[in-house]
C-alpha cells in the first residue's frame, strides 16, 4: 500500500429491510477488518455518517460511523435535543470523550492494542499503521 485508502465501499440501500439503510456491508470487498483484536472492534456495520436506518434514532442507542483513514467505526451518543428554525427538534450525538483513551481509562479499547506486541498506544492516540500501511 501507498497509504492511501481506495475506500470501495458496498452500502445496504434499505429496500428490503429499513433499518439496515446505509449500513456498510462491505469495505474494499470485505464485511470485516483484519487489524485489531476482536470482532468488534473489526466491524464495519456502522452508517458512513451521512444518514442513519430510523430505527437507530432515539435517545438510548448509540449511533456507530465508520471512518476508513482511522480504520475504524467511532461511536456517538445521544447528548441533547437541540431546536433550529420554527420548532424544528434535532437529536445532537457525540463522541464519547474516552473514546481515544488508553485501555486503563477506557477497557473497550484493548482491543486498538498491537495484537503481536500488546502494546497500547498512549491516551488521545491510535496506531493505523497497520491499515494505513499494510504490515511489514
Amino acid at each position: 500500500k501507498n497509504g492511501t485508502v481506495s475506500e470501495r465501499f458496498t452500502i445496504n440501500t434499505g429496500e428490503y429491510d429499513k433499518d439496515k439503510m446505509n449500513i456498510i456491508e462491505q469495505f474494499d470487498g470485505n464485511d470485516h477488518l483484519t487489524f485489531w483484536g476482536s470482532p468488534e472492534c473489526n466491524s464495519i456495520k456502522a452508517s458512513d455518517g451521512s444518514i442513519f436506518p430510523p430505527s437507530q434514532l432515539d435517545k438510548t442507542t448509540t449511533l456507530h460511523v465508520f471512518y476508513p483513514n482511522l480504520c475504524r467505526r467511532l461511536p456517538f451518543q445521544y447528548e441533547k435535543t437541540i431546536e433550529i428554525v420554527d420548532g424544528i427538534e434535532l437529536y445532537r450525538y457525540r463522541m464519547p470523550l474516552n473514546v481515544f483513551d488508553d485501555p486503563g481509562h477506557n477497557p473497550e479499547n484493548q482491543c486498538y492494542c498491537e495484537i503481536d506486541t500488546a502494546t497500547c498506544p498512549p491516551r488521545g492516540i491510535i496506531n493505523v499503521t497497520d491499515c494505513t500501511m499494510g504490515k511489514i
